[in-house]
């Protein structure tokens, strides 16, 4: 008997050893590093999704005149290929829907109507463009925040024109449009945050309040927005009141600069010095 427990414990030892070796560490934590191409050191600026398993992401670049990449996978973020490149940083990428999907550079935009298979360039009506929300595939925002000729714009045909919808001083460089009537800007410095009811043509001030980095509203009252701290509004964005974030040991920096929302109460957070 003794002999064949021996023989039974040595068995199980020889198992455990062996999964110890062949199991991946940390299974329940969820999280595992994705393997992007060689980007010679270019950081990925703007992640989305269009379904499960398709996905898209865009890179700034290190020096001036280097290359920049639109990144696409079709397995869920396992495997990332580069879509295209140019030689100016890409800024933001939004699809309209699953096909059509627009990413912003510093001096075009990039346009795609079958999933990133193929990119077509869009002229824009001057350069130093750093924000952009995509309404739907043929209306388009962009903000500037060159002194000289930026400002707020729009095209209500997939680029072919684009309309002035006003200039400020500092001139905006951050864009969300919850529908066709109703927005806001703010400048680089989070200085302002201006909102339209009327497309474009005014933007009041919300007096006491600083920009985004980042905003998403799920009806015309209820939204949040990021810069540095979390705020939600429940009134159309006229006020705004500070969410409390989490501590932790494992948290470098508890500033929101980026989120994204999945249905009406699950919101995903980063941040960042």
């Amino acid at each position: 008997m003794r002999t064949k427990l021996k023989i039974l414990f040595s068995l199980l030892a020889a198992i455990i050893i062996i999964l110890g070796f062949t199991v991946p560490l940390n299974m329940t934590s969820g999280w595992y590093q994705q393997f992007m191409p060689n980007l010679n050191g270019a950081q990925i600026s703007e992640i989305t999704f269009v379904d499960s398993l398709t996905g898209f992401a865009t890179t700034l670049y290190r020096n001036t005149n280097d290359t920049a990449y639109i990144l696409r996978t079709s397995n869920s973020g396992d495997n990332w290929n580069i879509s295209t490149s140019f030689n100016y940083p890409f800024y933001k990428i939004q699809f309209a829907n699953q096909n059509t999907g627009i990413a912003l550079t510093f001096q075009k935009l990039f346009k795609t109507t079958d999933k990133g298979m193929s990119w077509q360039t869009i002229n824009i009506p001057t350069n130093a463009f750093e924000g952009m929300h995509v309404l739907n595939q043929d209306t388009i925002w962009l903000v500037s925040s060159n002194s000289a000729v930026g400002g707020v714009f729009r095209t209500n045909n997939g680029g072919a024109n684009w309309i002035p919808q006003g200039s400020f001083s500092p001139n905006p460089a951050r864009i969300y449009m919850y529908n066709r009537d109703t927005g806001f800007i703010s400048d680089n410095a989070g200085d302002y945050l201006r909102k339209t009811t009327n497309s474009g043509n005014s933007w009041t001030l919300i007096s006491g309040q600083p920009g985004f980095t980042d905003m998403y509203f799920i009806n015309s009252l209820t939204g949040w927005r990021a810069y540095g701290s979390m705020r939600k509004t429940t009134d159309g964005g006229l006020n705004w009141t500070t969410q409390t974030l989490p501590t932790s040991t494992y948290m470098v920096n508890n500033q929101i600069l980026k989120f994204s929302n999945i249905g009406n109460d699950t919101i995903w957070g980063v941040g960042g010095d």
